[in-house]
């Protein structure tokens, strides 16, 4: 489970994968946080327009896989688009 400790250094590697993977044509960036029920969940939405970030599903379970194989096993990535990411309760 992250500690609010931990958050900034999630933040930095899911960046970082998501960097990572346009060189797979996967065009996505976090756009807010919320830390809740011990769980952080990070909004990804799409870079491109036209794109959807649910298309990119795949993507992000091999991200959480990632953190959880690095010791972070309560974080979601949970796709969104632009004009409905006011579910966010940080940008980031």
């Amino acid at each position: 489970m992250p500690a609010k400790v931990d958050i900034p250094n999630i933040v930095a590697r899911v960046r970082n994968l998501l960097s990572e993977a346009e060189s797979e044509n996967v065009h996505l960036h976090l756009s807010g946080q919320r830390f809740e029920d011990d769980w952080l969940y990070l909004v990804v939405e799409p870079t491109k327009p036209g794109e959807r970030a649910s298309k990119h599903a795949h993507f992000m379970t091999r991200v959480e896989r990632t953190l959880r194989d690095e010791g972070y096993d309560q974080v979601l990535l949970v796709p969104a688009v632009p004009e409905h990411s006011g579910l966010t309760d940080a940008p980031i």
